[in-house]
């Protein structure tokens, strides 16, 4: 009678726990209304520098799809430190017009090549009937 009980109690914790991962894996496919998808990472060349590699895709075509900003973070031991933002002033393909999907590459040369860098991207889609956002943080490297 004990083990029953045991193994019910057991099943069911792990019926809640395979239900809680569904919904969390199923939240993070669908970020928004506009945007379908959104991933970032970062990787260091050979010779040091930083490249940060994004892609969006939208729930269709969107007036204006891609990335407002991206940030560049170095560990300085205790906390992540802002080193440099880019934005669309600095690499004119970060946004583009009239497209339901975009991707695009950022360079950059960091001041300390030996410390750890993160990339946060500010991704972005605007259609006639409003704007999504969404921040994702890269990898470490």
């Amino acid at each position: 009678m004990e083990y029953k009980r045991l193994l019910k109690t057991f099943l069911s914790c792990l019926m809640v726990l395979v239900c809680c991962g569904i919904f969390a894996s199923a939240s993070n496919l669908r970020i928004s209304s506009r945007i379908g998808i959104a991933t970032a990472s970062l990787s260091k060349d050979r010779y040091g520098d930083l490249d940060i590699v994004y892609y969006i895709k939208a729930n269709g075509v969107m007036d204006k799809i891609g990335a407002t900003s991206v940030r560049i973070e170095r560990y300085s031991g205790s906390a992540w430190v802002r080193e440099k933002t880019f934005t669309e002033d600095d690499f004119s393909d970060l946004l583009v017009d009239n497209r339901s999907l975009h991707d695009a590459e950022v360079t950059y040369s960091p001041r300390y090549p030996d410390d750890s860098y993160r990339a946060i991207v500010c991704f972005y889609a605007k259609d006639s009937e409003g704007s999504s956002t969404k921040n994702v943080t890269t990898n470490i490297v």
